[in-house]
Formats: C-alpha cells, structure tokens, sequence
C-alpha cells in the first residue's frame, strides 16, 4: 500500500464527496423520459426515449400525443394538442 500523508487523506475525502454530488445536480438539471405516444417535439425536432429535456426547451406534443416525463423530483403528463417551454428561475 502506498505511503499516504494525513494530509493528503483529508483532502481526498474531503473532495470526493463534492465530486459525487456533482454528477446528480447536472442530472438533476434535465428531464428524463418515460413514456411517448405519438408525435412528441422537442425545439421541433421529433424525439424518442432516449431524448433528454433541458431548461429552456419547447415541448410539442401532436393531438393525439402523450409525454411522461420527469425532472429532478418532479413528474409531468403532457396531453396531446399541449405546448410546454420548459424553464426553471436560477437556485431552483
């Protein structure tokens, strides 16, 4: 085993864990799918399951559509015929 100083120890497990939450907040920050029916646009581009959902996007869903999705700890069913711009205020 390699020679580790106490100081280098505490600064390693001071770090990790910031580094580990890191990845949740951005994961965090976007929407994932769960469920498409019909025609569903994001920005006008069609999307299917493996799409992700960012702050400012324009969600379309056609009239005979349906979007489940979520974002953080939140859930979302977007009927056919709905348009959602998706957004969230700064610290939210």
């Amino acid at each position: 085993m390699a020679n580790i100083t106490r100081r280098k120890f505490l600064v390693t497990a001071a770090v990790l864990p910031l580094v580990a939450i890191i990845p949740l907040k951005a994961l965090a920050a976007t929407g994932q799918i769960h469920e498409i029916e019909g025609n569903v646009f994001i920005n006008q581009t069609k999307i299917n399951s493996a799409s992700i959902i960012r702050n400012g996007d324009e969600i379309v869903v056609s009239k005979n559509g349906k979007l489940v999705f979520s974002i953080g700890e939140d859930a979302f069913l977007v009927r056919g015929g709905s348009t959602l711009q998706v957004y969230s205020e700064e610290g939210s």
